[in-house]
């Protein structure tokens, strides 16, 4: 019996007791009408929550259907209006993906407002069948095929779970049991409209694959439940990866170390970053198979570039040992990078200059006794020691510009373009054009973080060491 089954999936599988309070979500279709009628009978308290996305001609009738039954049953009732079709057009999103955000976000405020212990919604087994059957279309991996589950957590909220009570019960029970308890319902004229996929999978394709296997709706909602348990198996393993390899974890900007991600099997690999931007940029990005494994295959080396920017808005950035994955630009140029924004004229001497809030220029004047060897076993890339007898009285410290070129310690002398220089050491276009570049007069004598000028090393009439040491603040 249905309500039994609700009874037991609310009070067994998710640990909900007596007085316990919900959010419904209700359309007025027979599934939420029928989800509506039934838990209303258990000793549960309810808020009755309808969203008119406002994209139909009935939105209203079915607005005001939705009220009288919460009236009828005596049960709080909340209402929200948006017109999705323009806001979809404002955000530049498809319909669909804004009707479901905006929907979720009215019905998980309502519970956040009222104090519920969950948000209910209507879903079925044939809404669970053309889901996988979508995603297996779209090239879905694992976490499609194993379709909608019973319970789960949105970004919505960490705390109240988005539960299915009907999950595991067919359409045609749910309206069949409509009928023969004389609840009236809403017949939504879109759900035969073959311009949407899942009207075409529901109405062309289910009865295809019928003629090859008559229990195909059983089989694939059998699939379902089956890669969901596997799915929470390896979802419990990869939380454990994804502890060891978050350095850093703020709101739009994720540290990891990247060798310790490395490490993990591919597949956990997709999960903690699926899991890091479900987290902190759901809504703001399409996540999709795409965005992770390109992802993926940055933080593991194969892309050979030291950032990436993927769908306009994330800036992934290899910093040594690190990978930064943040919504800014900023973030990385400033933080990670060295920058400086304007050219600064220096005497050479010993003193210190801030060249942003987050890096510092050291400059000090050793005779060649006091350097002995250090040069030599040098191998912080950040600092550098130059003859200082050959320099200029004054350093200028300047971004690129066009037609600049370089003369790299180890190639005998020979110059190369500043921009090969940059592709060469694969440095993207945002960190290039604010890098720290060190003249002495009109010759480039070295580049933060790569090796000095052949024009500017230490030889053996060298008297005087200029020590440069680029470090970043904590």
């Amino acid at each position: 019996m249905i309500l039994t089954h609700i009874e037991s999936v609310l009070k067994e599988n998710c640990g909900f007791k007596n007085n316990s309070r919900f959010v419904v979500g209700v359309s007025g279709g027979p599934d939420s009408v029928c989800l509506l009628n039934l838990i209303s009978q258990l000793d549960f308290e309810i808020i009755v929550a309808h969203f008119n996305h406002g994209l139909r001609k009935a939105a209203q009738e079915e607005m005001m259907f939705v009220q009288k039954m919460a009236e009828r049953l005596g049960l709080m009732y909340f209402s929200e209006e948006m017109d999705i079709k323009q806001t979809a057009k404002n955000e530049r999103k498809g319909i669909e993906e804004c009707s479901r955000f905006y929907r979720y976000k009215f019905l998980f405020s309502c519970a956040d407002r009222c104090h519920a212990q969950a948000v209910l919604t209507a879903h079925q087994a044939d809404d669970q069948v053309e889901t996988i059957l979508m995603n297996l279309i779209r090239g879905a991996g694992l976490r499609g095929l194993s379709g909608i589950k019973e319970k789960t957590y949105t970004s919505f909220s960490t705390s109240i779970p988005l539960v299915r009570p009907l999950l595991k019960i067919w359409r045609e029970e749910i309206e069949e049991f409509c009928k023969s308890n004389r609840w009236t319902f809403m017949v939504d004229e879109t759900n035969k409209d073959v311009k949407y996929l899942r009207n075409r999978i529901r109405s062309e394709l289910l009865p295809v694959l019928s003629a090859y296997n008559p229990g195909i709706k059983n089989a694939l909602r059998n699939l379902g439940e089956t890669l969901n348990q596997d799915l929470d198996l390896l979802e419990t393993i990869s939380l454990t990866y994804q502890k060891k390899s978050i350095i850093e974890e703020q709101p739009e900007k994720i540290i990891l170390n990247a060798d310790v991600f490395r490490q993990s099997p591919k597949s956990i690999q997709r999960m903690i970053i699926r899991n890091i931007y479900e987290k902190h940029f759901r809504g703001k990005i399409e996540i999709d198979f795409s965005l992770i494994e390109k992802t993926c295959k940055f933080i593991s080396g194969d892309l050979n570039t030291t950032t990436l920017l993927l769908q306009e808005k994330i800036y992934l950035i290899l910093d040594h040992q690190n990978v930064i994955i943040t919504c800014s630009s900023k973030t990385g140029t400033h933080e990670f990078w060295p920058i400086v924004h304007e050219p600064v004229f220096m005497n050479i001497g010993d003193f210190e200059y801030s060249l942003t809030e987050n890096w510092l220029l050291q400059i000090s004047v050793l005779s060649i006794s006091e350097v002995a060897q250090k040069y030599h076993e040098n191998e912080d890339e950040f600092t550098a020691y130059l003859d200082a007898d050959i320099m200029d009285s004054s350093l200028e410290i300047r971004n690129w510009v066009f037609g600049d070129r370089y003369v790299p310690m180890g190639m005998n002398g020979s110059s190369i373009k500043l921009s090969d220089f940059w592709i060469n050491k694969k440095i993207s276009k945002l960190a290039r054009n604010r890098w720290p570049l060190i003249f002495s007069g009109k010759k480039l004598v070295w580049i933060p973080g790569f090796q000095p000028s052949e024009l500017a090393k230490i030889t053996d009439q060298t008297q005087r060491v200029l020590c440069l040491k680029l470090v970043r603040k904590d």
